[in-house]
């Protein structure tokens, strides 16, 4: 009863709780990432693991709850080569109305649409990441 009463009253909230981390498939490996509300901006540093060159058709930034977090997406890389890193900065982003201060956890859903150089644009391929970082 008295761990129900502390959660109801919000004294602990379980995703405040939760370690920083990134996840995402075996062809996109997550290097860095960080969520400013200085800048009001979501940067996130990505690894081709694909083995080939791709070029990033779309990717989009969503937050869970019923607010989503609006930002101005990065432009989409083309021949991204195999093994390099690319940053990707998702500017304006609205924290405030999406309930995101200092010092709050953000649990973030990252959906990025990419082909493979040797496969071309017919063979889109999609991958989905998951990001939880305590806005700075």
């Amino acid at each position: 009863i008295l761990i129900a009463s502390i959660y109801y009253f919000g004294v602990i909230k379980p995703k405040d709780i939760l370690p920083n981390r990134c996840l995402f498939s075996p062809e996109i490996e997550c290097l860095a990432y960080s969520l400013s509300s200085a800048d009001n901006a979501f940067r996130l540093k990505l690894k081709n693991s694909v083995g080939d060159m791709i070029t990033v058709t779309s990717i989009d930034l969503n937050n869970e709850g019923s607010t989503s977090l609006a930002c101005t997406k990065p432009s989409n890389p083309a021949n991204w080569v195999h093994q390099s890193p690319e940053e990707f900065v998702f500017t304006n982003c609205d924290l405030d109305g999406a309930g995101l201060s200092p010092g709050k956890t953000a649990k973030l859903f990252i959906n990025l649409s990419f082909y493979p150089f040797k496969g071309g644009s017919s063979y889109v391929r999609n991958v989905q990441g998951e990001i939880i970082t305590k806005v700075s």
